[in-house]
């Protein structure tokens, strides 16, 4: 062969392998997230937001999970069958689910998972209950009610808080109360029976089954005997009340994590980076990542970088951003995916000023804030949702990656209402019409100022704020809107105290059926709804809670769903909320990364790492 083919030859393997080499992956063992916020707690029962999810679904598992991308299938997991009328596994009246428990399985420290694990996680969630957190979805179908707060009430005729003295110790006489709370309420719903564990509900509850799957931390189950040794309830009737209801760092599980699932908490150094590591001795297939690393990185620019880069594979992308990555080599970008989501502002009816608030300025209708009950007048609701223009939101801001959203309701769930378009629309003219009915025209001559508040790096969310901030000065200079960004943790504990007026945030269903959407957001002791003030409460517990009921214990499909939409429209109707959009998801990740897929529910609520994995 002649010296000038060789040439050739060794030319064309040098450039392949020259084209290899400039395209190895960086960090090949780890997989890297960069997030936008810290994560609030490591307790699967305290947290109930996406960035602290993701690592509990990682490092804790439930007893089913959701059989691939479907939102109505669904796999045995630390169960070893799924319930049903069928199998036997579920009683005729639809009360009664028995779980047989999968042997052999063991939690991070060692210690074997025993149907005792299961039993005591879902007695300890009811019994924590932490205010706002997401306790309600255990206790609600196993109890009758929504907090275990609320059955103090019931069994006493005491609010739970007059229990106390000024100390917080127990007042002896009430005891027995508290104790009858947990032997008569809490104690007969859940029962170990051999190698199963027995789950008694209180009635007919609709979407029971899609709220156990482990599409999000909650049902996670916990090592009982790891938890007493760390000082988390110690499982007896007469000391459930120390243990309800704690500030999240006086939680003995705030930054520890023993759970049985394919990955374990090594570090975290909370707003900067959490790092998990393989479980070695996982009862299932083992994850391929021999570590995983979620950085906190609140700043797009930081972000991007770090993408482009290689130095993150998978990265939180506002779609205002899309076309700054979409089509840079090594991206692959998934849009206009399925999301059971919604944003909104809301509207806080009666605003909290015990020891002052700075948000709402004098507290006065004086044209230097406003008073506390500012928002309960509908017109000043109505016209701030005619200020919000909903097109150019999705358009302009998102890229086109959204739709409307009306009501609480998102598509494809039962209950949505694309109907509603008409009288959901962007009127600067209507806006102006309906504050100068505002407060019997006060509004109009005095003007307002009030500080809104976000999220810091939701910029969609700014985007929508500095929208109102400039249509409400285009309509009377004297309206004042000041917006102010807050790290989420932050949000949470003040919003939950009710201080704010106005403030966005967005809901991401726990599981895929309406009442998850319409609970926590408008029931009086929702997620969200527990913070519309009290002329709120007042208001729904004659308008919305009776339909909450109906919904929850009927299974027939088109009944369900005129309940649900009737919820949908009283909110639009009078207001309550300014529903923004219904995000379509994004999902942005280096080409390197293989194996993920868009389940609506799942996706919802973290990335799940176990079927990740990185090669060319």
């Amino acid at each position: 062969m002649k010296a000038s083919k060789w040439i050739w030859i060794l030319g064309i393997c040098l450039g392949l392998a020259g084209t290899v080499w400039g395209e190895a992956i960086k960090n090949p063992d780890t997989l890297i997230e960069a997030i936008v916020s810290n994560q609030e707690s490591l307790d699967p029962y305290f947290q109930y937001d996406i960035t602290s999810n993701e690592p509990c679904k990682n490092v804790y598992e439930n007893l089913l999970a959701w059989d691939g991308a479907s939102i109505t299938e669904y796999l045995p997991w630390l169960a070893t069958q799924v319930p049903s009328k069928e199998n036997g596994l579920i009683s005729a009246d639809g009360r009664v689910y028995k779980f047989p428990i999968r042997q052999g399985v063991k939690f991070h420290n060692g210690n074997d998972l025993t149907p005792e694990d299961v039993e005591y996680t879902f007695k300890r969630a009811m019994i924590f209950d932490r205010a706002g957190g997401p306790s309600w979805m255990i206790l609600e179908p196993l109890t009758g009610f929504s907090t275990i707060e609320d059955i103090v009430k019931h069994v006493a005729g005491v609010p739970y808080a007059e229990m106390f003295d000024n100390d917080g110790n127990l007042i002896p006489k009430f005891k027995d109360h508290l104790v009858k709370v947990y032997t008569d309420y809490i104690d007969p719903t859940v029962k170990v029976e051999g190698g199963s564990v027995v789950i008694t509900l209180s009635n007919t509850y609709a979407p029971f089954l899609s709220m156990l799957p482990q599409g999000a931390a909650w049902f996670s189950i916990l090592d009982k005997e790891w938890c007493l040794e760390v000082g988390a309830w110690d499982g007896k009737a007469d000391t459930w009340w120390k243990y309800h209801d704690p500030k999240e760092q006086k939680d003995p599980l705030y930054d520890k994590m023993n759970g049985t699932g394919p990955y374990k908490l090594v570090k975290w150094d909370n707003g900067v980076e959490l790092v998990l590591e393989r479980n070695e001795n996982y009862w299932g297939e083992k994850p391929k990542m021999k570590y995983v690393k979620i950085l906190t990185m609140e700043e797009w620019s930081t972000r991007k970088a770090a993408l482009l880069a290689g130095d993150v594979d998978i990265a939180i992308v506002d779609p205002q951003y899309l076309g700054q990555v979409e089509g840079q080599p090594g991206i692959r970008v998934h849009k206009g995916l399925e999301q059971l989501s919604v944003y909104m502002l809301f509207f806080n009816q009666t605003i909290n000023t015990e020891g002052g608030n700075r948000y709402i300025g004098s507290g006065q209708l004086d044209g230097e804030g406003i008073p506390p009950d500012f928002f309960s007048d509908i017109h000043v609701r109505k016209a701030f949702a005619a200020m919000y223009d909903t097109q150019t939101l999705i358009n302009d801001v998102q890229g086109g990656n959204a739709i409307p959203a009306f009501g609480p309701i998102v598509k494809p769930l039962i209950g949505w209402l694309p109907d509603m378009a008409e009288g959901h629309r962007f009127d600067l003219k209507k806006a102006e019409e309906e504050f100068k009915l505002a407060f019997g025209g006060r509004l109009w001559e005095k003007g307002f100022k009030l500080t809104a508040a976000y999220t810091t790096g939701r910029m969609v969310t700014k985007a929508v704020m500095d929208m109102l901030v400039y249509n409400a000065r285009k309509i009377n200079p004297k309206f004042k809107i000041e917006v102010q960004t807050f790290a989420w943790s932050t949000l949470l504990s003040d919003y939950l105290k009710g201080v704010y007026p106005l403030w966005g945030l967005e809901w991401n269903a726990d599981y895929p059926d309406p009442h998850n959407m319409a609970y926590p957001i408008l029931h009086p002791t929702g997620f969200y709804g527990a913070a519309l003030g009290a002329a709120y409460h007042k208001w729904a517990e004659q308008h919305i809670n009776p339909l909450l009921d109906q919904g929850l214990v009927e299974f027939d499909l088109e009944k369900r769903r005129s309940i649900y939409e009737k919820i949908g429209r009283l909110a639009e109707e009078n207001a309550v909320i300014l529903f923004l959009y219904q995000p379509t998801r994004i999902h942005v990740e280096r080409t390197w990364v293989k194996g993920w897929f868009n389940n609506p529910i799942t996706e919802s609520t973290g990335r799940h790492f176990y079927l990740l994995n990185k090669s060319l």
